[in-house]
């Protein structure tokens, strides 16, 4: 653990992560992936998808997860992180690949035929697994890869196959990319199923106070590398809290009471009481309270049902639960 500084970091206004919301903590859901994740790994599973609403944390789960398997001693793998993009119209294999190319931050995209790109990734891809035997490449957005995208995937992942090189492809994506595993599987596409799809895992939001708890620990500063400035002994809570964080206290604390203003205002609006907090409303509704009600004097500081009833509704939570949530003849409109 790094020594305390009783002098608070200098930062310029709008640096601090919290700030610019450029910042990654662990959640109860990374953790299940992570484990997920190397038991593929370690079974030689070469594929798996990862499911999961709009704003339950994926894109943000992705940036964790390849931070942490940077760091996995045990596999010492080589990740990269792809985003699938939205397409109007069906795209050529040509285009394609020299997407993947520059999600590879390869140094030459464009030039070349399709099979000359698809040579290019593979003797790309190939060159990595020199370095690691183990290569992982996550894709976001999964769900909006059509079947051609997946069938020319599984053209890569045999080409390094005839090379004796076996990389894993991670697929994270919203319900739609359920559905269409269901239609692959259908209409007996073994190849992208055997390939990428062999393995199922829903991607979970916070389900309850043990999960807040979690986030807010990284918060607190009881994970490595969630100081800022980077190893200065100031977590995000003794940044904004300081005398009550110096005193003991921490925003973990709170876990329960959060999640209890959660329950009280779906049950004020009538939504279901059997829910999960997407990772994205839960981060924005403590942004709101560190940023709006930081205090570096109380001991402990005032947190109120109140102020977190307030922060949850600049969130836009209510207003996201209340489209997805009620039967169509209640909906807001």
């Amino acid at each position: 653990m790094p020594t305390l500084s009783n002098i608070r970091p200098k930062l310029k206004e709008g640096e601090h992560p919290l700030e610019t919301g450029n910042y990654v903590i662990g959640t109860k859901a990374i953790d299940e992936a992570f484990e997920a994740i190397i038991k593929l790994i370690k079974t030689r599973t070469p594929g798996g998808i990862f499911v999961g609403r709009q704003r339950y944390g994926k894109t943000f789960a992705i940036r964790y997860l390849s931070s942490l398997l940077a760091e996995e001693a045990s596999i010492t793998p080589i990740v990269y992180n792809i985003m699938c993009k939205h397409h109007d119209r069906a795209i050529s294999d040509n285009r394609f690949y020299e997407e993947l190319l520059l999600s590879l931050r390869h140094s030459f995209t464009k030039s070349g035929s399709a099979a000359q790109k698809l040579e290019r990734i593979v003797e790309y891809l190939f060159e990595q697994m020199s370095i690691s035997k183990n290569l992982i490449i996550l894709f976001d957005d999964a769900h909006r890869l059509n079947e051609h995208q997946y069938e020319w995937l599984v053209d890569i992942y045999n080409e390094l196959d005839k090379l004796r090189i076996k990389p894993f492809f991670l697929f994270f994506g919203q319900p739609e990319l359920a559905y269409r595993r269901n239609s692959f599987l259908e209409e007996g596409a073994r190849q992208i199923i055997g390939r990428f799809m062999s393995r199922q895992y829903i991607f979970h939001g916070i389900q309850n106070a043990s999960d807040i708890a979690i986030c807010l620990e990284s918060f607190d500063g009881e994970n490595l590398g969630t100081d800022y400035p980077a190893d200065s002994g100031w977590s995000y809570t003794r940044y904004f809290f300081k005398s009550a964080y110096d005193s003991g206290w921490r925003f973990s604390q709170l876990s329960e009471l959060i999640w209890t203003v959660f329950s009280s205002l779906r049950k004020k609006y009538g939504l279901s009481l059997t829910f999960e907090i997407p990772m994205q409303d839960l981060c924005t509704t403590l942004e709101y309270i560190y940023l709006n009600y930081f205090d570096l004097y109380s001991v402990p500081p005032v947190i109120n049902k109140s102020i977190i009833e307030q922060a949850i509704y600049n969130s836009g939570y209510i207003e996201s639960e209340l489209i997805f949530d009620l039967p169509p003849e209640k909906k807001v409109k």
